[in-house]
Formats: C-alpha cells, structure tokens, sequence
C-alpha cells in the first residue's frame, strides 16, 4: 500500500477523471484501510470522518457506509464533524450511531456562525443555539 502523500496523489488524480460514484468507493476503500492500519498499531479510539459523500442523501448506502467503518475496526470509532453544516451532520450522527459509532467530536458544525459574530452576539449565540445543538 503507498505512502499517503501518494495515496492522495492517486485520489486527486482518480477524481479529475471518474464521476462520484467510483469516487466514493475508491474514498472508502482508503478510509477502511486508513481505520485497519491505524488501529492494528494500538489505538484505543478511532476518529473518523462520515464515511460516504454528505451530498448523497440516500440513507441505505450511507448506513452501510458506517457498518463497514464499523466492521473494519476493533476499537470503538467516533464521528468527526468536518465541517459540514449543522443539520447534515445531525443525520450523519444518527446513521453512524445506529451504525456503531461511540460518540462524536464537534466543532465548526455546532459554533461556526458564531466565529463571525459580534461579542455580545457570539456570547448569546454560544449560550443558547450552540448549546441546543451539542444537547442533541
């Protein structure tokens, strides 16, 4: 298996000339391999990136998605936001869940607007929607 500067190399060159779909399996491909060699060298948890494209809303293919990440490591996995906007990464969390993952880690997707806020604003949007979003 190549090294993954050339790992990415490959992929920025697979996706100028495939469309999505063999895209996603290629990414995942990487993304199971990437979770196997991580964890066969002791790690305790895995952080992940939501296994299959956010612009797919099909729910049975992204569903299978996560079961594979999930069969693929022995440790428990959390969902890494990504930076995707709140709501998509509310349905991400509800099929990796159902599918396996232990948790979560946020970021962006819950405080982001907040970044360019005011103080008072931020302070107040902090307080109440970002809050709102992480009790979910």
């Amino acid at each position: 298996m190549p090294h993954v500067r050339d790992v990415r190399s490959q992929m920025r060159k697979y996706v100028a000339t495939t469309t999505s779909q063999p895209y996603d399996r290629l990414a995942m491909a990487y993304l199971l391999e990437t979770a196997a060699r991580l964890t066969a060298l002791g790690a305790d948890i895995l952080k992940a990136a939501f296994p299959y494209d956010a612009a797919v809303t099909d729910e049975r293919r992204r569903a299978e998605a996560c079961a594979e990440l999930d069969a693929a490591t022995p440790v428990p996995w959390i969902l890494l936001a990504g930076g995707v906007e709140n709501a998509t990464f509310e349905r991400q969390v509800a099929v990796a869940g159902r599918a396996g993952a232990s948790g979560v880690l946020v970021g962006r997707s819950v405080w982001a607007e907040a970044a360019t806020l005011p103080v008072q604003a931020r302070e107040a949007f902090l307080a109440a929607p970002g809050r709102d979003r992480l009790a979910r």
